[in-house]
């Protein structure tokens, strides 16, 4: 008797270690359905050789196999690049800085201009997803100044966000543009779109995809609290969620 055929599907994330001819191969003979490209990391032309590949294999069947998911990376605030991993101890001061290039062991840049607009004395920052926070203690021009709550192990480009707030990022960077354009010129099957607040950006790339005639599924990402008091009109808009 044939099995049922299944709804649940495996979306596997190629990096380096499985970008391979014989990994992508392996992967999807053991049960890949989609192939994510995760656009925080690696560049056009390497995504280009793991579409290749995945091509390459679906063109052994009459019907495609393996789709191709483009993960955006979305609108991000982050810490910059330190040498080494920074140990934040509780109730030590701890500051983050908008001029580029800033690494010592109490300043920290950050990758976003507005960041000290968006944040207010007494919010409390949390970094690399709640493993540590720290309390605005002040902010001038280009520094905002706080005392760590809960400590950790600092290391580079860390995501930082503001409990119960979100910055003024646009919901698709000029970034996430040039990706969505690449995904456009290689026949992606689905774009997976990060921290989605509203529907209105999903009618954004919708329309946009349309203008280019390209048939391409838009999932969204459900990352933040403000994606709550919009979320039925998301999905509405959307061709699943995630």
């Amino acid at each position: 008797m044939s099995n049922p055929r299944r709804k649940t599907k495996i979306v596997c994330t190629i990096g380096p270690s499985t970008s391979s001819r014989e990994m992508i191969w392996k992967l999807a003979e053991t049960g890949m359905n989609v192939a994510r490209l995760n656009m925080s990391h690696g560049d056009h032309a390497s995504h280009k050789k793991t579409i290749d590949l995945v091509k390459e294999y679906n063109a052994q069947f009459e019907d495609k196999v393996i789709a191709i998911m483009l993960d955006t990376k979305g609108p991000e605030v982050r810490s910059g690049d330190v040498p080494k991993p920074i140990m934040l101890k509780e109730g030590q001061e701890f500051n983050f800085t908008i001029k580029r290039g800033v690494s010592s062991e109490n300043t920290v840049s950050v990758n976003y201009d507005d960041f000290v607009n968006d944040v207010e004395v007494g919010d409390i920052l949390l970094v690399d997803g709640g493993m540590m926070s720290l309390a605005v203690k002040s902010k001038s021009k280009d520094l905002v100044k706080c005392q760590v709550i809960d400590g950790g192990e600092l290391k580079s480009r860390r995501h930082l966000n503001v409990r119960g707030k979100s910055a003024t990022l646009p919901s698709i960077t000029d970034k996430d543009w040039e990706d969505i354009k690449f995904g456009v010129d290689n026949q992606v099957d689905f774009y997976a779109v990060s921290f989605v607040k509203d529907a209105e950006v999903v009618h954004e790339l919708k329309d946009y995809l349309r203008s280019c005639g390209a048939d391409i599924h838009v999932i969204v990402k459900i990352e933040s609290a403000d994606s709550i008091p919009n979320l039925h009109s998301i999905i509405s808009a959307s061709d699943g969620d995630k």
